[in-house]
């Protein structure tokens, strides 16, 4: 625990912040320094954990359970490309070989975006066509989040807020613009040798999946 304040303590230092108390963008900054060294993610958590830990002992309020630090440690596990147990249909792997080989062009637009979006906020397929531009909120540090609204699991109807990493933002912006949506609905069908039509059905995100760049 003292190795580890000590590392928070100086990096606090160099930037001319305060360690005790810390406000949670610091401890976002800090995450995100870890990040930039490859530090391994038990270790940047054990880090966090050290600094909660000397908040509480001080009786001072935990800056890391507060929205920036936990975004924060959501971006460390996609940055750092860090798997979870639970088997995925498609792991980041394979989504950045695709977005990688898409190509250029409008439908490989929809689709980084769609695709990412999708690893991003674990949502069903049916969550993912539903989601409209209002849904989406970009943060000043060029990630977001995005609105679930129609989720199986939310039973008051209330929605959930799920992190977009930069990258998925920045496709995300480029399919924005790429098909000039300005209000309604997110992800749209792509009619012929680019016309834009409506929703996007869940049918077609399955192909999308499976088959890559070629599906409506």
């Amino acid at each position: 625990w003292r190795a580890d304040w000590a590392i928070f303590k100086a990096f606090c230092d160099s930037q001319g912040l305060s360690a005790l108390p810390a406000l949670p963008t610091t401890v976002r900054e800090f995450v995100r320094h870890c990040i930039e060294l490859q530090k391994k993610p038990a270790t940047i958590r054990r880090y966090v954990a050290t600094i909660a830990r000397a908040h509480k002992v001080t009786d001072l309020e935990n800056p890391c359970t507060k929205e920036p630090v936990r975004l924060a440690l959501k971006e460390m596990t996609r940055t750092l490309a860090v798997r979870q147990r639970q088997a995925r249909p498609l792991g980041w792997a394979e989504i950045k070989a695709f977005n990688d080989g898409a190509g250029k062009g409008i439908r490989a637009d929809r689709e980084r975006a769609l695709l990412c979006v999708a690893y991003d906020t674990m949502a069903r397929r049916a969550e993912l066509v539903a989601l409209d531009l209002e849904d989406l909120t970009f943060g000043l540090d060029g990630s977001g989040t995005a609105l679930i609204q129609r989720s199986k699991t939310d039973q008051a109807g209330e929605g959930a807020r799920a992190y977009l990493s930069r990258e998925t933002v920045t496709y995300l912006r480029t399919w924005i613009k790429a098909a000039h949506i300005d209000t309604g609905a997110l992800f749209l069908r792509i009619i012929g040798g680019g016309e834009i039509g409506g929703r996007l059905h869940a049918n077609i995100i399955a192909d999308i999946y499976t088959r890559g760049s070629g599906a409506e």
